[in-house]
């Protein structure tokens, strides 16, 4: 599958997943916004439609989890004390996808 191709059907097939306009310069999580249960379905559709090995993605680095969303210390926590989660960016999924693993993105 060549790249420019590659880039066209993820777009397509995020903008369908999730309803939002992407392009190749959209970072994940501050341009989607999407975390909990919604981050989970994203990822394992991903994974799912590119075969992609998620063994060493740890959704906690960079998605907040339902239950945190709701916890009044966590959210204080969020704002004021607790280290910004990861984040990553459209090229990066395609080089997740070429690669077929996950790997983690250099800090954006």
């Amino acid at each position: 599958m060549n790249r420019k191709y590659l880039e066209n059907d993820l777009k397509m097939f995020i903008e369908s997943l999730i309803n939002i306009n992407v392009d190749h310069k959209t970072v994940f999580i501050d341009d989607l916004g999407i975390d909990g249960l919604d981050a989970y379905i994203f990822m394992s559709e991903l994974s799912k439609r590119y075969s992609i090995n998620l063994t060493s993605f740890d959704p906690d680095d960079y998605f907040e989890q339902e239950s945190d969303l709701f916890n009044i210390l966590l959210l204080w926590n969020k704002c004021f004390n607790k280290k910004p989660k990861k984040q990553f960016s459209f090229q990066h999924i395609i080089r997740v996808i070429e690669k077929g693993e996950w790997f983690d993105p250099p800090m954006i």
